[in-house]
């Protein structure tokens, strides 16, 4: 039976009270959002709270429950509310009666026989509701311990993906770290294959040429061995004079003037000189800076005169005179020279003397020093870096 809506004033401010003062865990979750409000603003949800009220069991036996303990609310507002909570026998009557009685100020109240048989009957239904409260939040505890225990559990499950998470992380950075490695090892294996076929192709090319002076050898041998007219004697051949400007080499069409392959092309020029700044070459990445400098000379001049041969050039290899110990021989093997610096004399200086001592023919001066390098182009050399030279002799 819904509530009398004569009655609906006192019941309004009696749970205005009851909003204000329960726990909001206490409330329907159609009430949380009224917790606290002021009474005024209650009343533009008059509907809602006396709806709950009317059809919320559990509500009104934490309403009776809050009564017992005695707020500070007026008794006719209390009286009111214990017995639209509490709902004994003949409530409605009883609830209809009190609020007839409450519109007669100036009549002296006159409590009915009934009225006090409902009250008797609301104290004992707001023990029964008091008892239902206590269940109702006994349940509730207990519904909110077992959401905290699963919130701990949920918490240990991220805990546990999360870990997870990191070490797949982990694995894949691992395996990525794997695969540049092996796309590194890869181009360096593709590199000296690269090399390997260059190597095989400079010595096809030596290879001709040897066939080509063996042809020319029996050549001249059938020649010689065919009856001859007797003939004029003819001078011997002059040796060409050098130009009167040394000449700058360029780099091959399509190629870089720091690939390898353009040092190897500069070779091939005819009198071509290879001055080399031997510490800046053995020292150099790639080079045999790991050794001991009597060691990474004796490297250097044998992968020189090794090259030398083959592309049939001379060179000059210049030490530093200051880091070679007294009495060290200065070697010169066919068709490599090998010169240091005196020990007052830095071995630039001493490569650029030698330079400028060179008849005008092409010159290639093999550093990475940027100072040497300037200072040998102002004479007209060609520069070559140290890791081009170090591509062809490794």
């Amino acid at each position: 039976m819904p509530i009398p809506s004569a009655a609906e004033p006192l019941l309004m401010r009696a749970m205005g009270s009851y909003l204000r003062a329960a726990p909001k865990t206490d409330l329907p979750p159609a009430l949380r959002p009224l917790s606290g409000r002021h009474q005024k603003m209650l009343v533009r949800h008059k509907k809602e709270i006396l709806h709950a009220l009317d059809e919320n069991k559990a509500l009104r036996a934490l309403v009776v429950e809050w009564l017992d303990d005695k707020p500070g609310i007026k008794r006719d507002e209390a009286d009111t509310l214990r017995l639209a909570a509490a709902r004994p026998d003949g409530w409605e009557e009883a609830l209809g009666s009190r609020v007839g009685s409450a519109k007669k100020p100036t009549r002296r109240a006159t409590k009915p026989a009934g009225d006090e048989t409902g009250v008797a009957r609301a104290n004992e239904r707001a023990k029964k509701a008091k008892e239902e409260a206590r269940k109702a939040r006994a349940e509730a505890d207990k519904s909110v311990k077992a959401a905290e225990r699963r919130a701990e559990q949920l918490g240990s499950q991220v805990e546990t993906l999360t870990a997870r998470v990191k070490a797949v992380e982990k694995e894949l950075d691992a395996t990525r770290k794997d695969a540049e490695r092996a796309r590194g090892e890869a181009e360096r294996e593709t590199r000296k294959a690269r090399r390997r076929a260059e190597e095989a192709e400079r010595s096809a090319k030596d290879s001709r040429k040897e066939l080509e002076r063996a042809r020319a050898e029996i050549k001249r041998l059938s020649a010689r061995s065919a009856p001859k007219a007797p003939a004029k004697k003819r001078a011997a051949p002059r040796a060409p004079k050098p130009p009167a400007r040394r000449t700058v080499l360029r780099a091959p069409k399509g190629r870089l003037e720091d690939a390898p392959e353009t040092l190897e092309a500069w070779l091939q020029t005819d009198e071509v000189h290879l001055l080399i700044d031997g510490y800046n070459v053995s020292k150099a990445r790639g080079g045999f800076g790991d050794l001991t400098l009597e060691t990474q000379r004796e490297r250097l001049i044998q992968a020189v005169a090794k090259l030398a041969r083959r592309a049939e050039v001379t060179a000059t290899i210049v030490f530093d005179g200051s880091e070679v110990p007294p009495g060290t021989k200065r070697r010169h093997r066919a068709p490599v020279a090998v010169e240091y610096s005196r020990p007052d004399e830095i071995a630039d200086d001493h490569l650029v003397a030698k330079l400028e001592a060179l008849p005008n023919w092409p010159v290639i001066v093999v550093t990475n020093d940027k100072e040497l390098q300037g200072r040998a182009r102002k004479l007209g050399a060609t520069v070559a870096r140290s890791d081009q030279l170090l591509a062809l002799i490794r």
